[in-house]
């Protein structure tokens, strides 16, 4: 007796096949993060964040906004595989 993938029990249990293409646009690069109120904790957790972003993702751009009071940073990374595995590193 053979063992089974795990993998191939996913897909029978499921039954259903989907190309990563089809459920990850290629261009979902952008990205809005908001950090709360304009405190100087918060300043100082964006500020730490547009720095983890530009050295792990070199390529990406990254613009500090205050909005309704808000601290926000939008990130636009170069591809959506950056964007992607960034926001898994968060978890």
């Amino acid at each position: 007796m053979s063992e089974k993938n795990p993998l191939d029990q996913v897909v029978d249990a499921c039954n259903n096949v989907v190309e990563i293409g089809t459920v990850i646009d290629e261009s979902d690069t952008a990205l809005s993060i908001t950090f709360g109120d304009d405190t100087p904790e918060n300043q100082a957790a964006r500020e730490a964040a547009t720095q983890a972003i530009t050295k792990r993702f070199p390529k990406a751009t990254v613009a500090a906004e205050t909005q309704n009071g808000q601290l926000l940073l939008a990130v636009t990374f170069d591809c959506a595989a950056e964007k992607l595995i960034y926001q898994m590193e968060q978890r």
